[in-house]
């Protein structure tokens, strides 16, 4: 999957900076936020990070695409 122009430029943008993602259903929220994450792992080898969902299926949602991502750590 390709990035657009605005989820690029959310991948790219400053850890040390606030940002957030509004978009509906079904239009790579979570992909985009893997894609930050990865990004993170690479320059920061150790990283800890946690990620906070409105249910419990979006959580297991989420941990099964970082799973699938270069991320493959301890996901709970």
């Amino acid at each position: 999957m390709t990035l657009n122009q605005q989820q690029q430029a959310f991948v790219e943008h400053d850890p040390a900076l606030s940002a957030r993602v509004l978009a509906g259903p079904g239009t790579g929220k979570s992909y985009t936020a893997v894609q930050f994450l990865e990004r993170l792992a690479v320059a920061n080898p150790g990283l800890r990070v946690r990620m906070l969902t409105f249910t419990r299926a979006a959580t297991a949602e989420f941990a099964i695409k970082m799973n699938d991502a270069v991320l493959s750590g301890e996901v709970i």
